[in-house]
């Protein structure tokens, strides 16, 4: 089987995908969004965007140096994600993804 044929037009398969190295499958990946954005199939937002969205769904949230508690956008509405303060991913997703 081709590299490329991991990569049809139905999506990713798991099982396949395990199979690849990594620096293939991020050449891929690239390759494949670059050619969406350019069909205008999808926006191409940007690292800061895509943060700010993970932020107002709270999967992430800020974990600043002064105080010792996390900031989520859940817990207080009027949160603003602060790109200088480091970042925690909520617990709950590392539960649900059963990563400990």
């Amino acid at each position: 089987m081709d590299f490329y044929d991991y990569f049809n037009d139905i999506g990713y398969s798991v099982k396949h995908i395990s199979k690849i190295p990594y620096e293939d499958f991020i050449t891929v990946s690239y390759i494949r969004h670059n050619k969406l954005v350019q069909q205008k199939q999808i926006i191409n937002r940007g690292a800061e965007q895509v943060l700010k969205i993970l932020f107002d769904f709270s999967v992430i949230g800020n974990d600043p140096s002064i105080k010792n508690q996390a900031i989520f956008k859940y817990e207080k509405d009027a949160a603003r994600f602060n790109f200088r303060e480091n970042i925690i991913v909520h617990r709950g997703l590392y539960k649900a993804l059963q990563i400990f």
